[in-house]
């Protein structure tokens, strides 16, 4: 599968990448291009990697997490 349309990316390049030792976005991003047009493909692309790096993918916790990350704005 295509999964980064302007720079012909796709999902077995990055596994290949994984494979053959890459582990960051930032890595296959320099390497080929993917997402410097649009960004369209790195919400797939981080999906792959985590698939691929053993973690869980949960959108939910994810956002859950993120909500302590937040500086708290609220006043007493």
């Amino acid at each position: 599968m295509i999964v980064c349309i302007c720079k012909r990316v796709s999902d077995r390049q990055i596994r290949q990448m994984v494979d053959e030792g890459t582990s960051s976005l930032r890595d296959i991003r320099k390497a080929t291009g993917l997402g410097t047009q649009c960004g369209k493909c790195v919400c797939e692309t981080r999906d792959i990697l985590r698939e691929l790096n053993g973690q869980d993918s949960n959108p939910l916790r994810d956002l859950a997490a993120l909500a302590y990350e937040l500086p708290s704005t609220a006043t007493a």
